[in-house]
C-alpha cells in the first residue's frame, strides 16, 4: 500500500506546486518518475542496495532538472516565484515514491524507514515552501490543505498500522490535515504581524498597492497629447501612487533588471517646433502579426533581434493604453496587432468597459557599454538632427564647438555636472525659453530640461538623438518577481542613434534624491491577481526566438502543459493508474508453471511440509529465493544432496492444489511434513 500512497503523494505535491507557481512541470516530472520506477522494478527486485541506487538515479536528476528549468525561466512560472528549497522537497518525495515502488510488496528492513524518512522530510519541506510563498491565484485555505497532504499521508503511515479500520485512517487524515493547516496559517499570520509591528519603517519597503494614475506635476505621465511644451515653471510634487506593474517570466531577466539601471519607455519626441515645443515623429500605422510573414501572434518591433529573448508582462490601467511602457531592448509584443502612434510610441485599444489590461513582450538583455559608433548615414534634414528655428540653435552650436569631438557624450555630461542643478522647483525668466535658461541662465530644472538640452547639444554636434519619456528604477519584490512603478518614477532622458545597436539611452540627469531612481529599490508589493487584467497576449508562440530546437521544444511542451493543466492531470492519473493495474494484475496471471509458481511461493502460501524442505536447502547452502519456482529449487537441491521420492511427490501435490483445483489432503500433508522432518536429519550427498 505504501507504493500507492507514494504515488498519491506525488499527485498532491504536483498540484500544490502548480497552485503556487502556475507551472505544470512538477506534474510532468512526477509522471515520468513514477513510470520510470515501475519500468525499473524488474531489475532491482531482490536487492535493497540496487533499489536505493535506482531511486537516487531517478529522483536526483529529476530534482536538478526541475531546479534548472525554474531558475532559467523555462518552467513557465505564471504566479509566484517559489523558494528554491521546494525543488529539494520534490526530489525527496520522488526518491521516496520510487523506493516504495521498487521494494513493493514487502519492504526489507532498511528500505521502509528510509522511504518513510525521506517522504516525511519532503512533505515537511513542501508545506514550509507553501507557507513561504506569496499566494496570487488561490487563498491560503485552498492551498495549505493540499500542501500538507503529502506530510499527512506519511505521518498516517507512520502512526496508524495497516490493519487498522477504515474510520481510524479517515480520522487520522482529518486530524493531521486540520492541525497542520492550522499551524501553517498561524505561522504565516504571525510572521506577517511581527513583520508589520517590528519591521523597519523604510520608504523603500512600503506596501505598494495599485492606485488611480495621476499626472506628474506639470509633466503628464500619460503622454496622451501630441506635442509637448517644456515647462517654464513648477513646483513638482508626487502622490507616490503605483502606475503599473511588470512581471518578468525569467529569473535571468529578473536578476538583470534588479541590478539596474532599468528603463521603460512610453513615448518619444523628436521635432523641435520651437525653443519650447517638441513634437513626436508621427507614423500613425498599425503593425500586424503577419507583417513578418509568420502567423505567430507576435508583432515584431526589431527586424533582426540579436541573442535570446526573455518574456515579461506589463499590468496597466485602461488610460495607459495610449503609451505602452516597453523595456529597453524590447523586440516584440505578443499580440495580433499594435498601433504605432509615433516613433517607438505604441498603443493598444482596450474596450472602455475594460478597466485593467495586460500584455506580454519579449526583450533581450544587453550589458551597458560605451557608446562610440554614432549613426552617420542620415541626411542633414533628418528629423533626428533637426534644430529649433530660432537663435538658440546657433548659441548651442557655438557652445558645443568647444567640446571634445573625440568623446562628445562625456563632454556634455561634464558640462551638466559642472553647471546644472537638478530641482523640482524652477522658474524661467520671461525673455528666455526653458531650454535656454537651463543651458545659459540659472541652469536649474528637472529631468525634462536635462533631456531636451542634451538632445539639442547632441544634434549641434551631428549626433542623431531624440527625447524619451517613461519610467525608471521602480521598486522590486524579488519574492514575487514583480516590479512596481509609481508616479515619482516617471522620468525623461535622451537617446542616441548608433550604427551597431540602434537607439541607446544617454541619461545626463544626476542621481540625486529628488530625481527618479535608475536602479530598482527593494519593496514589498501586494499580491497581483492576474485574472483581473484583460489579456492582450497569446503565449502559445512557436519559433519566436533563436534558441536551440531542444530548448524551444521544451518551452512549447511546458507552455502546452500550462494551458491544459487539468487535462494533463487527468491523463497523468490514468497513466499512473494503468501502471498500478498492470503491477497488480501481473501477479494474478497464469502464463505457465514458472510465473505462476513464483507468485504462489510467498511466505503466507508456503505449507508446512514445503517449509521443512526449504530448511533442508538452507542447511546445505541452497537457499530458496522468491524468484525460484519449486521445480527450480528441486533441481538446485538435487545437485548437492540425494533427494527422496517424497520431494517430487510433495511438489507435484502442491502444484495440483494451487493450480489444478485439487482438494487439500490433510493426512497427506502431515505425512509429507513428518517424512521431510525425519529425512532432513540425515540427507546424503549424491554419489559422484
Amino acid at each position: 500500500m505504501l507504493a500507492i500512497y507514494s504515488v498519491i503523494v506525488l499527485l498532491f505535491a504536483s498540484l500544490c506546486s502548480w497552485m503556487l507557481s502556475g507551472s505544470p512541470l512538477p506534474l510532468a516530472l512526477s509522471t515520468i518518475v513514477v513510470l520510470t520506477g515501475y519500468a525499473a522494478k524488474r531489475w532491482t527486485r531482490h536487492s535493497p542496495a540496487h533499489q536505493l541506487i535506482a531511486a537516487s538515479v531517478v529522483a536526483l536528476p529529476a530534482g536538478v532538472i526541475e531546479w534548472h528549468l525554474f531558475r532559467s525561466g523555462q518552467a513557465m512560472v505564471m504566479s509566484a516565484e517559489t523558494p528554491a528549497i521546494l525543488h529539494l522537497g520534490m526530489a525527496l518525495l520522488w526518491f521516496s515514491a520510487v523506493l516504495a515502488i521498487l521494494s513493493a510488496p514487502s519492504q526489507p528492513r532498511l528500505i521502509k524507514p528510509t522511504q518513510l524518512a525521506t517522504g516525511l522530510a519532503g512533505g515537511a519541506i513542501l508545506a514550509a515552501s507553501a507557507s513561504a510563498t506569496v499566494l496570487y491565484d488561490y487563498r491560503a485555505w485552498q492551498v495549505f490543505p493540499v500542501a500538507v497532504l503529502p506530510l499527512t499521508i506519511y505521518l498516517k503511515s507512520l502512526i496508524i498500522t495497516t490493519g487498522a479500520k477504515a474510520r481510524t485512517h479517515l480520522a487520522a487524515f482529518a486530524a493531521i490535515i486540520l492541525v497542520a493547516t492550522g499551524i501553517l496559517s498561524g505561522s504565516v499570520a504571525g510572521t506577517s504581524y511581527l513583520a508589520s509591528t517590528f519591521g523597519a519603517e523604510r520608504d523603500d519597503a512600503e506596501d505598494l498597492s495599485p492606485q488611480r494614475p495621476t499626472d506628474i506635476g506639470s509633466s503628464s505621465g500619460s503622454m496622451d497629447g501630441a506635442s509637448r511644451k517644456i515647462p517654464r515653471e513648477g513646483n513638482v510634487t508626487f502622490n507616490h501612487q503605483v502606475q503599473l506593474f511588470v512581471k518578468p517570466h525569467d529569473t535571468a531577466l529578473l536578476d538583470h533588471w534588479s541590478k539596474g539601471p532599468l528603463y521603460f519607455r512610453t513615448a518619444t519626441l523628436t521635432r523641435f517646433e520651437s525653443d519650447e515645443v517638441i513634437a513626436p515623429l508621427r507614423s500613425g500605422q498599425w503593425l500586424y502579426d503577419l507583417d513578418d510573414g509568420e502567423e505567430d501572434a507576435t508583432v515584431q518591433l526589431l527586424a533582426t533581434p540579436p541573442g535570446r529573448g526573455y518574456l515579461y508582462s506589463v499590468f496597466l490601467k485602461q488610460k495607459a493604453s495610449l503609451s505602452l511602457p516597453l523595456a529597453a531592448g524590447t523586440r516584440s509584443i505578443l499580440t495580433s496587432a499594435v498601433y504605432e502612434f509615433a516613433d517607438n510610441w505604441f498603443q493598444l485599444s482596450p474596450p472602455k468597459e475594460v478597466p485593467l489590461f495586460r500584455f506580454t513582450a519579449e526583450a533581450g538583455i544587453r550589458k551597458p557599454s560605451r557608446i562610440t559608433k554614432f549613426e552617420k548615414r542620415l541626411p542633414p534634414n533628418s528629423p533626428y538632427l533637426s534644430l529649433p528655428p530660432s537663435p538658440l540653435s546657433a548659441q548651442v552650436r557655438k557652445l558645443t564647438g568647444s567640446f571634445d569631438r573625440g568623446d562628445p557624450l562625456n563632454a556634455i555630461q561634464n558640462y551638466f555636472d559642472r553647471k546644472a542643478e537638478y530641482s523640482l522647483s524652477f522658474s524661467t525668466p520671461e525673455k528666455m525659453s526653458p531650454i535656454e535658461n537651463f543651458i545659459f541662465g540659472d541652469h536649474t530644472g528637472h529631468c525634462e530640461h536635462y533631456g531636451a538640452a542634451t538632445v539639442l547639444m547632441l544634434r549641434t554636434m551631428g549626433i542623431p538623438s531624440r527625447l524619451a519619456y517613461g519610467y525608471t528604477g521602480g521598486s522590486v519584490d524579488r519574492k514575487k518577481a514583480l516590479f512596481a512603478f509609481r508616479d515619482s518614477d516617471f522620468h525623461t532622458w535622451s537617446e542616441v542613434l548608433t550604427s551597431d545597436r540602434g537607439w541607446v539611452i544617454f541619461d545626463t540627469v544626476p542621481e540625486v534624491e529628488e530625481a527618479a531612481p535608475r536602479v530598482p529599490g527593494a519593496a514589498k508589493v501586494t499580491a497581483l491577481n492576474v485574472n483581473d487584467y484583460h489579456n492582450f497576449s497569446d503565449l502559445d508562440i512557436p519559433g519566436r526566438t533563436t534558441r536551440p530546437w531542444i530548448e524551444s521544444g521544451l518551452d512549447r511542451i511546458i507552455e502546452f502543459l500550462s494551458l491544459n493543466f487539468i487535462t494533463v492531470l487527468f491523463i497523468a492519473v490514468i497513466l499512473i493508474g494503468i501502471a498500478l493495474w498492470i503491477q497488480i494484475t501481473k501477479k494474478r496471471r497464469l502464463p505457465g508453471d514458472r510465473s505462476s509458481a513464483r507468485i504462489a511461493s510467498s511466505e503466507i502460501q508456503i505449507p508446512p511440509y514445503l517449509r521443512e524442505l526449504r530448511e533442508v536447502g538452507s542447511d546445505k547452502g541452497v537457499p530458496f529465493h522468491r524468484s525460484m519456482t519449486w521445480r527450480e529449487f528441486e533441481t538446485e537441491l538435487s545437485r548437492r544432496i540425494e533427494l527422496t521420492p517424497e520431494v517430487s511427490r510433495g511438489i507435484s501435490y502442491y502444484y495440483a492444489v494451487q493450480f489444478a483445483g485439487r482438494k487439500r489432503d490433510a493426512d497427506l500433508e502431515t505425512a509429507l511434513e513428518n517424512s521431510f522432518r525425519k529425512w532432513k536429519g540425515s540427507p546424503t550427498e549424491p554419489e559422484s
